[in-house]
């Protein structure tokens, strides 16, 4: 009989211990297995949920409303520039001395205009149904909006301003501009007030058909604003030309 040598034990050994290794990872195979099967795979991570902004109500539409004359007599607001800011100082002598009787509102704004300086903020407490609105405005925006002058946007904002005005109650009349010589304008604006600026006043004036009245040839003191002799011309023209326009309680008795 054989005596099996050391060497050969440990061979012996060693391939029973590999053959327990297989046993076990062959046993716990299908569990691993099984367990993976129960367990689920793993999703994407789902994005936050973004909420939507809250819905905004629609800026509520500016509602123009009459504002009743109290006392029923007649007024004339002077509405624009300093043209007619000057005139208001002047008119409550005129007036009478053409055989009219009016109460004189002065809502004139020196600087003022259509595409910048506006003066329609002043505008709802100077306008009261029945008023008429003697409407002066558009050189100081020919001083630095020549461009807008050209495009037409001037021509928008006097038609919304006499929008305005009429849905207020109010009666407006145009008065167109004239300019000789002068320090505030050059004569190349000069001519675009006389060849743009005047046409676009007289256009919204037939679009609404309401008056233009002409100022062309009246005595300026600067070449710009009327002098007191002017301002006499233009409302003799006013009064006697158009006295159509006014009621007869605005007369002197």
């Amino acid at each position: 009989m054989m005596i099996p040598t050391s060497s050969f034990l440990t061979h012996r050994m060693k391939i029973a211990a590999l053959g327990c290794v297989v046993a076990c990872l062959m046993m716990a195979g299908p569990a691993q297995a099984q367990e993976g099967a129960d367990t689920p795979a793993p999703t994407a991570k789902e994005a936050p949920a973004v909420e939507a902004p809250p819905a905004t109500e629609a800026p509520a539409k500016t509602v123009i409303k009459e504002i009743p004359n109290p006392v029923q007599y007649c007024r004339m607001v002077l509405l624009g520039d300093s043209i007619v800011f000057e005139m208001a100082d002047k008119l409550p002598d005129l007036l009478p001395m053409n055989g009219y009787n009016f109460s004189v509102v002065n809502a004139g704004l020196p600087g003022g205009g259509l595409l910048e300086k506006s003066i329609l903020p002043d505008m709802p407490e100077k306008i009261l149904s029945g008023d008429y609105v003697m409407i002066s405005i558009g050189a100081n925006d020919v001083l630095t909006h020549e461009k807008e002058i050209k495009d037409g946007d001037y021509k928008q904002h006097l038609t919304a301003l006499v929008k305005y005005v009429i849905a207020r109650g109010g009666k407006p009349l145009l008065l167109t501009y004239d300019a000789g010589p002068n320090d505030f304008f050059t004569k190349k604006q000069i001519k675009t007030i006389l060849d743009k600026l005047n046409p676009m006043i007289e256009d919204v004036a037939d679009d609404f058909d309401i008056t233009a009245l002409s100022t062309d040839g009246v005595e300026r003191r600067d070449g710009v604003h009327l002098s007191e002799f002017g301002m006499r011309i233009v409302m003799h023209r006013l009064l006697f030309n158009y006295d159509y326009l006014f009621d007869d309680n605005c007369k002197s008795r």
